[in-house]
């Protein structure tokens, strides 16, 4: 519920939750100087303005991520080519 309960025990925060709580948790992540990856999507236009300047230099947000969720799931329904 709040992640200020348990921020002095990791290094890195993987956020797959909503956009405003993702946001939240950057801020505090932030201000405790934790980095933090991003995994949520459905971010508006406004929300990913805000989500590069909070991250900017403890953030890491990958722009293609359900491309990159898509292709690893369809990759493992593959079988292997030999």
């Amino acid at each position: 519920d709040d992640i200020n309960k348990v921020i002095d025990d990791f290094d890195v925060l993987i956020d797959f939750t909503l956009p405003d709580a993702t946001i939240e948790n950057l801020k505090k992540c932030r201000a405790a100087g934790k980095r933090m990856v991003v995994g949520t999507t459905g971010f508006s236009e406004e929300e990913k303005q805000e989500l590069a300047e909070l991250g900017q230099d403890c953030a890491l947000v990958p722009q293609r991520l359900a491309t990159a969720h898509r292709w690893a799931s369809q990759a493992r329904r593959q079988p292997t080519r030999q």
